[in-house]
């Protein structure tokens, strides 16, 4: 009995270890390259194969009957609704060929040859198309959920209505291909080539189009919804669908050629008019972006002429792209982050604190050009030992606070330099000086009165920035 059980035992091992070798020789391709098989011989594979399927091949590598047309040549061949299920076509010729309602279930047609083939209707359900040459096939109605269509050739091809769900088409080329009413939902899109590709109506929620090139493509009433765009080129013929484009990700990085920006502008219309605020801000960075680096790039893209004899002779674009990058995209990045002009500004007030420590740090006798000085004004509230009087005269003293006091004036006028200048009743400067416990300023002389007055410049400056971001659109 123990000898019975050793013997099942070995049996079952053995089993393991060639059912592996024994499904890799049947995906083998024994056949010769441009192998053309007659009608008998395809009808005969046909059927040995629906019984393969039958007999539960899929599941046992040992079962014989596998179809097997590597390198075939069934050019123009009549294979509709027949079932290919599991087969290997990899690298077979099956230009123009009849595949309508065809079963290729899971079937390795790797780097086959499919131009101008009628697929319409046909389940490719987890097929491996990679590589495949498809251009001007009929895929309308066909079923394609997680198949592999890496760098396959679909130009011109009919994807009308296809259902390519969760489908790999990374680097696939779809140049001027017809996927209207296609469904791409969390499709693989990355670096694929969508150039003049017809997507009207089509579904491409969830999708990811990383990378991917747009120029052209007809977008109208496409859904976008939760999409991908991290460095697409986005410059298509229209836009998405006005109700579905919450969600897009990445619209900040997407590029376009020089003067190709009328999708984008298309887009950011879109989103205002949906009310989706954020992501229009971010259409808007990505477009004057774009056309900021443009401005750059058009600039020195003049070999035949040196860049220091061009900065004398053609200043105008590297001004305006230094205007543009400084004052709009460092400060707001044109409206994106309307919150970074206060942060900037509160920034400054800090370090421009240690700036102002140096005056009031030095003797009045050492520097009596330069200073902090307080001014008290005439009229102000004088307290006596018995009473309360209004003094008669102004006086002025020079501001050499002693310890960490020196910390605290040069923080506050830090703070007073950036509000100096007001909007009539707005004026926070005043406010501030109205917080004091004693009715006293303060004014600087020399080069500290310079300084100060440039923070204040600087200060405006950028509460103008926060107000009009915050509250309008100016770069639209």
């Amino acid at each position: 009995m123990r000898n019975v059980r050793l013997a099942l035992w070995a049996l079952v091992i053995a089993c393991a270890l060639t059912a592996p070798a024994r499904a890799q020789d049947a995906d083998e391709c024994p056949n010769p390259e441009g192998w053309k098989p007659t009608e008998a011989e395809l009808q005969a594979k046909l059927a040995d194969h629906e019984k393969w399927l039958k007999n539960g091949g899929r599941f046992d590598p040992s079962i014989p009957g596998k179809a097997n047309f590597c390198n075939a040549n069934l050019r123009k061949a009549n294979l509709s609704g027949a079932d290919l299920s599991f087969a290997n076509l990899r690298g077979a010729d099956l230009f123009e060929a009849d595949l309508r309602g065809a079963d290729l279930w899971e079937t390795d047609l790797q780097e086959a040859d499919l131009h101008g083939a009628n697929l319409s209707g046909a389940d490719l359900y987890k097929a491996n198309l990679s590589r495949a040459g498809l251009s001007k096939a009929d895929l309308s109605s066909a079923y394609l959920s997680r198949a592999d269509l890496s760098f396959a050739d679909f130009s011109f091809a009919n994807l009308r209505g296809a259902e390519l769900s969760l489908t790999n088409l990374s680097g696939v080329s779809l140049y001027g291909a017809n996927l209207s009413g296609a469904v791409l939902l969390k499709a693989n899109l990355l670096g694929a080539y969508l150039q003049e590709a017809h997507l009207l109506k089509a579904n491409l929620s969830g999708a990811d189009l990383s990378g991917a090139d747009l120029s052209g493509a007809n977008l109208e009433n496409a859904n976008f919804t939760r999409t991908r765009l991290t460095k697409a080129i986005y410059q298509p013929s229209s836009a998405p669908a006005k109700g579905q484009l919450s969600g897009i990700l990445d619209l900040t990085t997407v590029r376009f050629d020089p003067g190709e920006h009328s999708g984008l502008v298309q887009l950011r219309a879109k989103l205002r008019e949906t009310g989706l605020r954020r992501l229009e801000r971010e259409a808007t960075f990505a477009l004057e972006r774009g056309i900021t680096r443009h401005a750059f790039n058009g600039w020195k893209a003049k070999p035949e002429r040196s860049t220091f004899l061009r900065l004398f002779t053609e200043p105008g674009p590297i001004i305006e792209g230094v205007l543009r990058l400084v004052f709009f995209q460092w400060t707001t990045a044109w409206g994106l982050y309307y919150g970074r002009p206060i942060k900037i500004l509160f920034a400054l007030i800090v370090l421009m604190t240690f700036v102002y420590i140096v005056p009031l740090r030095t003797e009045g006798s050492k520097d009596l050009r330069n200073g902090i000085f307080r001014i008290w004004p005439k009229g102000r509230i004088e307290i006596t030992a018995d009473s309360y009087e209004t003094a008669d005269n102004e006086t002025v003293e020079r501001l050499t606070p002693k310890g960490w006091v020196v910390l605290g004036f040069a923080f506050y006028f830090s703070a007073l330099s950036a509000f100096q200048i007001g909007w009539r009743d707005l004026n926070v400067g005043s406010w501030l000086a109205r917080l004091q416990f004693r009715e006293f300023g303060l004014r600087a002389r020399g080069w500290v009165r310079f300084v100060s007055g440039l923070q204040s410049l600087v200060s405006v400056y950028l509460l103008a920035m926060w107000a009009l971001t915050y509250f309008g659109r100016p770069f639209q």
